[in-house]
């Protein structure tokens, strides 16, 4: 196993649908394709210690060393060398360093209610950009109005009213945008796990 931290799950996925928009990959090349984004975005996000061994990347890709770095040398120049965009994961993890509960979810001054819902926000929203990352549409919207849509998803499942006033400040977006996309990103997820 990988063992990839999320960070390097989304940036990898990044590099993968915006290197697919920019150039063509054959389809028998398409798991050496997706193991160089891994591969480039481990060595972008995390700790040199976390990048996986090239002989462990090209055993998941099934190619050989020159392979894979060809074909990670073709998803640097496919993103221009942009490396560090912002990502959906990036966007959640802003918004709850600020803050996602609101007076009105009733924890009121207490600390320890509101460390507790946030919690639970954070841990939904994450399950949901994780459903998101399985759909390509969700690439047509912002990153920032993505990870709003899943903090909005996870509010509404919990029974909050899904983008209050504050968050509608903060991000600039308003709460019919916002909530129309969360619609489409709990489906998703509805979609993949119906029973749940």
């Amino acid at each position: 196993s990988l063992r990839l931290n999320d960070s390097v799950l989304h940036l990898a996925v990044h590099y993968l649908d915006w290197t697919l928009l920019a150039i063509p990959v054959p389809q028998t090349d398409m798991q050496t394709l997706c193991m160089a984004c891994v591969l480039a975005a481990a060595k972008f996000q995390g700790p040199e210690h976390c990048v996986p061994a090239l002989q462990t990347v090209m055993s998941f890709a099934r190619c050989t060393e020159k392979e894979i770095c060809d074909m990670e040398l073709r998803v640097l120049f496919a993103l221009e060398w942009r490396l560090n965009p912002v990502t959906t994961l990036q966007v959640v993890e802003h918004h709850l360093e600020l803050g996602v509960v609101v007076p009105r979810d009733g924890c009121g001054d207490s600390v320890r209610p509101t460390v507790r819902l946030t919690n639970k926000v954070r841990k939904l929203s994450e399950f949901f950009l994780l459903q998101a990352l399985y759909e390509h549409r969700f690439l047509e919207s912002p990153a920032t109005l993505c990870g709003a849509a899943a903090l909005a998803a996870a509010r509404e499942t919990l029974g909050l009213e899904p983008w209050p006033r504050l968050l509608e400040q903060r991000s600039g977006y308003t709460r019919p945008s916002v909530v129309a996309l969360a619609e489409d990103v709990l489906e998703q997820a509805h979609t993949r796990f119906p029973d749940e």
